[in-house]
Parts: C-alpha cells; sequence; structure tokens
C-alpha cells in the first residue's frame, strides 16, 4: 500500500515539475522539487551538461532557465514565451526499502519564444529519466535528466528535423550558468534525409 502511495507521490512531483517549468517559476522548481540535502543531486538537459549539487541546480534553473525565458521575447521579461512539457507512458518504480524510486517517460513538447526578430513555434520530443529519494518525508528529485530526440519548427515534418552530433550545444549558455561537467549521454537524434 505505501508504495503505492509513494509512486503516486513521484507522479505528482513529476507533473508539478511541468506545471511550474511552463510557467515560468524555475525558483519554485528548485526549491520546492530538488533534493538539497542528499549527496549526488544532479540535472542533465540534453546535451548542455551535468549541473551538480543543489547549486548546480540553482544554476540550472533560476540561473539558466529565468536566463533563457526573458531572452525567448522582445521585452526581455519572457513575455509570450512558453514551453509546454507534457509526460506521458511513466514507468514509475519504487524500491523495496521505500526510500528511492525511478521514473522514466516521454514528453512531447511545444515551445515558443522570440527569436533573430521574430516568433517561433517548435515540437520538442524527448524523455525523462530520473531518479528520487525521500529527503525529510517527502519526495524529492535526486537526478534529473532530459533527453531530447529531435526539435523542429511546428510547420515542419517531423521527419526532417536536423540531426545533431553528440557534442553539439545548440544554444549559447553564458560563462555564469555553465555546467559543471560534459554530458555522459545525448539525446537520439535521427534524420531520414541525412
Amino acid at each position: 500500500m505505501q508504495r503505492s502511495e509513494d509512486r503516486h507521490e513521484v507522479e505528482n512531483l513529476m507533473a508539478k515539475y511541468c506545471y511550474l517549468h511552463m510557467r515560468g517559476l524555475h525558483v519554485e522548481q528548485a526549491e520546492q522539487l530538488f533534493a538539497k540535502h542528499s549527496p549526488g543531486t544532479a540535472v542533465q538537459i540534453t546535451n548542455w551538461g551535468i549541473y551538480d549539487g543543489y547549486n548546480g541546480v540553482e544554476r540550472c534553473y533560476p540561473g539558466f532557465h529565468t536566463y533563457l525565458d526573458a531572452h525567448a521575447s522582445p521585452d526581455g521579461k519572457g513575455t509570450g514565451h512558453m514551453s509546454q512539457h507534457t509526460l506521458t507512458t511513466a514507468v514509475i518504480e519504487v524500491a523495496g526499502d521505500g526510500k528511492t524510486a525511478k521514473e522514466c517517460g516521454f514528453h512531447p513538447a511545444t515551445k515558443t519564444g522570440y527569436s533573430q526578430g521574430k516568433w517561433l513555434a517548435k515540437w520538442v520530443w524527448g524523455y525523462y529519466g530520473c531518479d528520487f529519494v525521500k529527503e525529510d518525508g517527502k519526495w524529492r528529485i535526486l537526478h534529473l535528466r532530459v533527453y531530447r530526440h529531435f526539435s523542429c519548427p511546428l510547420r515542419q515534418r517531423l521527419g526532417r528535423s536536423r540531426s545533431r552530433r553528440p557534442d553539439e550545444i545548440d544554444i549559447h549558455i553564458p560563462d555564469e550558468f555553465k555546467p559543471d561537467r560534459p554530458p555522459l549521454i545525448c539525446g537520439v537524434w535521427s534524420n531520414p534525409q541525412d
């Protein structure tokens, strides 16, 4: 019975992650969702790299994600920017001792933003792979891994999206928001036209 309740709490935690992310509430994401006292807390977003420790979580979310939101709108405040991730096919397993859990699932997403003088909308398809730990009686994200399969404009056929090498970073990361180390594994990109 407890494992079933734990599974439900982990599922709600990831739903809250998506909700706060869409609203641009990145400070709340870090403060409410991630492990602060457990060793090994880390975030990897596709091929950006790995952010280690709770300080890394803060550099990635309130730091870099807030920076990205602001730069995806003409007013520099994030107005009109949206990043909506939806979790599907979640597979959640709670360890027998009830102290840790794992989750993986696909996340189709839509994004809007302002870039190079015009509004853009795109699909971003990928999956999450997460580890969770019970900290002070509440489930928290220990490791968050986001792997992107492809990203392309909404009006473009999905199979025409450009392939990427695993070491290719498609976004400028200012020095103050750089990850601590390179990614361990990157998303899978494929292009049947290549």
